[in-house]
């Protein structure tokens, strides 16, 4: 949306109580409306929580507790000219209540303290000082056994049954094509995405190169269609080192707005993408890959793929991350998400988790994938 229809949206929604950082008063009204705040209760200070680009997340404090207060509206919060499903944490909050019947799912999140449908909104508990592990781009190592710890979670995850009615709760439609579009299909359009060439100098052209990659693009859009699959498993949708938080309670993970039922294989994926990115040692990969049990009709080949894909978006894509790496590992990398989308062996599940994660053979080659990381 433009400013213009961003106001037309206000004007036209005069029900919806929007909520402002700067607006002490109205955050404090708005709390005690929900039953939330005691009518005597002071606001002494609000704060943008986190980093995350898609909502506007404040953390209100008052002289008796600390809410996280999470709206959604109808655009990206960080890129307002972005249109957004504004319904997105509707399908947060049913997140929050599918996996609150596992308790060892649940731990490891904030509470969901309470939903108000009317204004989009998301009141969390507040796990206190709290930072998330994107320093892994910047040459931070994540420690072992947190990686084992997050990839249990995600196994345990993806593990719960669910009934059809269930499945059908969660399909997050609206949100698994807004990413759909940037992940799978954007990217590989030269010049739809932001100026690469402004991010690291030359990158525009090896994404061109990447481009005019038939096979690979066709790949990647086949692939998109299996993202867009209804499936059996219910996904975080979005498990990247921004939503693990190391915080005063242990390890928590957050924002699951782009949750929805669908193949387990894109959560390990993403998550083995930022390892690449991030350019984690082998221990790492290996304790994540001990640490995760797959289910039945599971598929290895199409984590290769995910994987891909995910390094492929984070370098050409809207979601750029703080990487530490120049042309030169960007070339590599994208070298890399090409033998993973098209070129690497089908492994037997067993074989993949017995081993380093980049020591899948590959056709094209014959080579180590990770000797075009090393190169």
């Amino acid at each position: 949306m433009d400013q213009q229809q961003r106001h037309e949206w206000k004007q036209a929604h005069p029900e919806i109580a929007l909520l402002k950082a700067d607006d002490r008063e109205g955050l404090r009204r708005y709390l005690v409306g929900l039953g939330l705040l005691e009518p005597q209760e002071t606001v002494l200070a609000v704060d943008k929580a986190g980093e995350g680009n898609m909502n506007c997340t404040l953390r209100v404090r008052t002289d008796q507790r600390s809410w996280i207060v999470k709206q959604s509206r109808p655009w990206v919060e960080k890129y307002p000219h972005l249109d957004a499903p504004w319904d997105r944490i509707l399908s947060e909050a049913r997140f929050y209540l599918l996996t609150s019947v596992a308790p060892h799912l649940a731990r490891r999140m904030p509470k969901l303290m309470e939903l108000d449908p009317t204004s989009r909104v998301l009141v969390l508990e507040d796990i206190g000082a709290a930072s998330d592990f994107t320093g892994i781009y910047q040459k931070d190592e994540l420690p072992v056994e947190v990686a084992r710890e997050l990839t249990t979670w995600l196994s345990q995850l993806h593990a719960l049954p669910f009934q059809p009615s269930a499945r059908a709760s969660l399909t997050n439609r609206p949100m698994r094509r807004l990413n759909h579009t940037h992940m799978f299909h954007l990217p590989l359009i030269p010049g739809a995405g932001p100026d690469l060439d402004a991010i690291t100098a030359g990158l525009g052209q090896v994404a061109r190169d990447l481009a005019a990659d038939n096979s690979y693009v066709a790949a990647v859009r086949a692939l998109g269609e299996t993202y867009l699959a209804d499936g059996q498993a219910l996904l975080h949708g979005d498990f990247f080192p921004g939503s693990w938080l190391n915080s005063p309670a242990g390890l928590k993970v957050i924002d699951p707005e782009f949750a929805f039922f669908g193949p387990p294989e894109f959560d390990l994926g993403v998550l083995l993408a930022h390892l690449y990115l991030g350019d984690q040692p082998e221990r790492i990969h290996q304790a994540c890959l001990e640490a995760y049990s797959p289910g039945q009709n599971f598929e290895d080949r199409q984590v290769l793929r995910f994987c891909g894909v995910e390094i492929m978006r984070r370098l050409l894509g809207v979601a750029q991350l703080p990487l530490h790496a120049g042309l030169a590992r960007k070339r590599q990398l994208l070298a890399f998400s090409r033998q993973l989308v098209s070129g690497a062996d089908p492994l037997q599940t067993a074989d993949l988790l017995a081993r380093p994660f980049w020591s899948a053979r590959l056709t094209n080659t014959g080579e180590d994938p990770s000797e075009t990381l090393r190169a």
